[in-house]
């Protein structure tokens, strides 16, 4: 069985080895890799930084129940790049991190409810599953709907807002400011809007807001976090400074991960040693949270990138522009509907007649379209999870853009 997440129709591909650019499955079939993990292979599958940095986590040790040093050499790390965050926390996975960024902001705040974007993404949590790929009410006052079953409990603490709609998004956020725990959203979301960026006064506009009301302001960081912005991550590209992060994907290489750090008043809620007694502090604990083994792998793979960052994101920006720009002559020369989208090292292929700005005309492009030339390319040995859009490594070569290239080709005919 394979989990959801990694399930695409007909039937998931099962892989049993992976090296550089490249993916092997069960059958012996070689794939140029462009999914990447859903990102965190950044520098590539087996990386001779990664592979030492496990060897010398096992002789350290996979497990203490206690801190590391490596853990904190890795939070220097990354506060150092991501200048929002002043204290930090690790978990296991990004909906974890989702899962306590909301409640660590709920005890700070001592309110309710969780506002959200239309179309944001953050993964599994129940105080993130509203309105991800689906729209209630009129775009000007939408409405939550659940993106689940279960979600009862939950669904009525969700207060929705339209993208890239500043007025209409401030005014909902003034009605609710006194419930209101947070603002949670991804600054670039390539999920739930198709990679549609803020724009600079619908930034401008959430951020006064919600600190005029001392209402934190949480950027998901999980699925773009060290790619989109490179290491100053989206916020510094966006330049705009939450108040508390979520990071998750690159920060560890593809150990499993997740992190939320931000101002240090906020973070100071989620100390064991705030308050006297459980009831004056927010509680988050888990036997895996910042471990050794995952600490290793993370500090070598920041050190690496602090230490190469130039030649690291130029060439995985430059790789992904190569084949932006390498499939919209394709889809130009061949008078396609579609719009090529994504920046820095993420790319992907929406099939729709013009540009979108927001979840409602964003649900509107062809997604089966979509799909049949996503399974187009894996029969032709790239892959690229149906559906979802792609990342480039470090190991991708011009020829492997070559090759991509030919195979969108081939795709596009077929599916055109």
């Amino acid at each position: 069985m394979s989990a959801y997440g990694q399930f695409r129709k007909p039937f998931p591909l099962y892989f049993r080895k992976a090296k550089g650019a490249r993916l092997w499955d069960v059958d012996g079939n070689e794939y140029i890799d462009v999914h990447c993990g859903y990102g965190p292979i950044l520098l590539g599958h087996g990386h001779p930084t990664i592979i030492n940095a496990i060897e010398e986590a096992k002789e350290r040790g996979l497990q203490y129940g206690a801190p590391s040093d490596v853990m904190v050499e890795w939070a220097k790390l990354i506060i150092k790049h991501v200048p929002s965050i002043k204290k930090i926390r690790f978990v296991s996975t990004g909906s974890e991190a989702v899962t306590y960024a909301v409640r660590l902001c709920k005890g700070y705040t001592k309110r309710s409810k969780i506002c959200k974007p239309e179309g944001s993404y953050h993964g599994t949590s129940d105080w993130s599953l509203a309105s991800t790929a689906e729209y209630g009410g009129p775009p000007e006052a939408p409405t939550p709907v659940p993106h689940s079953m279960g979600l009862d409990h939950a669904i009525d603490k969700f207060v929705i807002i339209p993208w890239n709609d500043p007025d209409n998004a401030v005014k909902i956020i003034k009605q609710n400011a006194k419930d209101l725990a947070c603002v949670l959203m991804e600054p670039i979301s390539g999920t739930g809007l198709g990679f549609v960026e803020p724009t600079k006064e619908y930034l401008k506009a959430l951020r006064e807001v919600t600190a005029e009301n001392d209402i934190p302001l949480i950027f998901d960081e999980v699925m773009v976090g060290f790619r989109w912005g490179n290491m100053s991550c989206a916020q510094g590209y966006l330049g705009v400074k939450p108040d508390v992060t979520i990071l998750g994907k690159v920060i560890a290489g593809g150990a499993p991960v997740g992190a939320y750090g931000g101002r240090e008043d906020i973070m100071e809620v989620v100390s064991p040693l705030h308050g006297k007694t459980p009831q004056e502090r927010v509680y988050q604990s888990g036997t895996f949270c910042g471990n050794p083994f995952t600490a290793s792998v993370g500090l070598a793979v920041l050190k690496y990138l602090d230490a190469h960052e130039n030649e690291v994101y130029s060439h995985v920006n430059n790789i992904a522009e190569s084949i932006r720009k390498g499939v919209r002559d394709l889809v130009t020369d061949m008078n396609i509907q579609a719009q090529v989208v994504g920046k820095f090292s993420n790319f992907e292929v929406h099939f729709t007649d013009k540009p979108y700005t927001n979840l409602r005309e964003f649900l509107k492009v062809n997604k089966d379209k979509l799909r049949r030339v996503d399974l187009e390319l894996i029969n032709r040995g790239i892959f690229k999870l149906p559906g979802h859009f792609a990342f480039t490594c470090f190991p991708h070569t011009k020829e492997d853009v070559a090759k991509i290239l030919e195979a969108y080709q081939d795709a596009l005919k077929i599916v055109s």
